[in-house]
């Protein structure tokens, strides 16, 4: 459940997480931010990540996705909300070409599969223009 690489909860801890946390979003009716960027692992970047996983809202999840790429949840978040974040992390982490989206409970993507396809298209759409942080809608 937690990657030996980074110590953050890896991708088989996501599908957990999201199986029950989609199920109150969807039952709140709440909106959920996601963020995917990469970063090198190198010295220092470990505790960094730790001290800023540490420091999120007990809600929210900082995972590693796969080597030296990362996924920010954020439930019950906005744009702005998450783009206030993101800056803050930025201080902490560096600026690294970041993707989001949001994923809205109004039935069309209850397993979230669209709005993770979103997200890796706005990581990569960012990379490629070198942006800090470029959304996709759905």
């Amino acid at each position: 459940l937690v990657s030996a690489r980074s110590g953050l909860p890896n991708r088989h801890y996501l599908d957990i997480w999201l199986r029950s946390t989609l199920f109150l979003a969807r039952r709140r009716r709440e909106p959920m931010a996601l963020a995917l960027w990469s970063q090198p692992l190198v010295a220092g970047t470990k505790g960094r990540l730790a001290t800023i996983a540490g420091h999120l809202r007990g809600e929210d999840l900082l995972v590693e996705i796969s080597s030296d790429q990362y996924m920010l949840l954020l439930p019950h978040t906005s744009e702005s909300g998450t783009e206030i974040l993101l800056n803050r992390l930025r201080k902490t982490l560096g600026n690294f070409p970041t993707g989001a989206t949001l994923w809205l409970p109004d039935g069309k993507d209850m397993t979230m599969k669209s709005t993770l396809r979103r997200v890796a298209k706005a990581f990569t759409d960012a990379n490629r223009e070198g942006s800090a942080l470029l959304w996709i809608h759905g």
